[in-house]
């Protein structure tokens, strides 16, 4: 059973890792601390979901271990390449993994459960969940991924507010900011199909993209959360304001309080 001085430890680790990743290059260093700060938020996520959920507190300390190690991949990722996008560069899950078993962070784990937190977060960052025939793999699948979409939804949020001498070039992910929209997302998202990254063609295709997660959350308590927290509101007052947008709107919206 994990204990609490165990994730002392774990969290400890963490930000001894992060900051061998601290860098003089602003641009490195402001997305090193951006993907730190969303870590955490993750992890308190994840057990912000999990309390609701009822899960017992041995679940819910493995859980935080899955949040707390899903992107170590990230630091790596853009001290080397500087991008986020894994098409442009490496796999950051996978990457996370092969470090977790690199460092051996956790060995103080059954082998079960260290391959348990290896198999979540090589899921984390799919499009979707291959067939899980493992309830727990599937369950802790479902929630890392909540609780990560959920952070996602604030950070690109907070970036799309920004004037533009205060956005991060790194969130737009080499995307224009050009107008209009791709009719192929318009009608996965009609259709309540969550679309990909291939569909993508500019900043409003990528808002879109992210409003399409509604269709891949899993549980009821995240779905509350974007709900308390407006997200969807504020997404769609920086998209076009047409008919088309409109009903998007009112459908998403219609999910939330399914």
């Amino acid at each position: 059973m994990v204990t609490n001085n165990d994730i002392k430890i774990a969290h400890h680790w963490f930000h001894s890792f992060v900051r061998q990743h601290y860098s003089q290059d602003s641009f490195i260093q402001q997305n090193i601390r951006l993907k730190e700060d969303h870590t955490l938020r993750v992890c308190s996520n994840i057990k912000t979901i999990a309390t609701n959920l009822h899960v017992s507190e041995s679940d819910k300390a493995l859980a935080e271990l899955m949040a707390l190690f899903h992107d170590l991949g990230r630091f790596e990722q853009f001290t080397k390449y500087k991008t986020f996008s894994d098409l442009r560069s490496i796999n950051h899950a996978e990457l996370s993994v092969l470090l977790l078993k690199k460092h051996k962070i956790l060995a103080f784990l059954p082998k079960q459960e260290q391959e348990l937190i290896y198999e979540v977060i090589t899921y984390h960052n799919l499009h979707h969940l291959p067939e899980i025939h493992d309830e727990t793999v599937l369950f802790f699948s479902q929630l890392l991924r909540d609780a990560d979409k959920l952070d996602v939804f604030h950070v690109l949020l907070h970036h799309y507010q920004q004037t533009s001498e205060e956005k991060n070039p790194a969130l737009d992910l080499h995307y224009p900011n050009s107008p209009g929209y791709s009719s192929v997302i318009i009608q996965q998202l009609q259709q309540g199909q969550s679309t990909t990254w291939a569909m993508v063609q500019n900043l409003n295709d990528m808002k879109l993209l992210q409003l399409s997660w509604i269709y891949d959350i899993n549980f009821q308590p995240t779905l509350e959360e974007i709900k308390k927290r407006g997200y969807i509101d504020a997404f769609f007052s920086l998209l076009p304001d047409d008919d088309i947008m409109n009903k998007i709107h009112q459908q998403i919206t219609q999910v939330l309080t399914r």
